[in-house]
């Protein structure tokens, strides 16, 4: 079953390949998501994740948790990822 990462204070020049490299030795990466603050810049404030396990995410979170990447603290938590499948089903069923 597919897991979120949080990963936040990531070096402000990040992309999405940056992350992917990051993570793709702890599980496969099914998105990434970037989210850009409200700097003139546009540089990326933190991202979220969608692994495709459990296991592969804890194993992500134990190993770049506090790690530095690039001068910064990385922060990285595990939460589940939304099932978006049965939301749609669910959506379809009550209209």
């Amino acid at each position: 079953m597919p897991v979120e990462l949080l990963v936040a204070n990531l070096p402000p020049e990040s992309e999405e390949q940056t992350v992917r490299r990051l993570l793709s030795e702890f599980s496969g990466v099914s998105a990434i998501r970037l989210v850009r603050g409200d700097f003139p810049d546009g540089r990326v404030s933190y991202c979220v994740v969608e692994v495709r396990d459990r296991s592969g995410g804890e194993r992500a979170v134990r190993a770049l948790d506090g790690r530095y990447c690039r001068g910064r603290l990385l922060s990285v938590e595990l939460r589940e990822a939304p099932a978006r499948a049965h939301v749609e089903i669910a959506r379809s069923a009550a209209a």
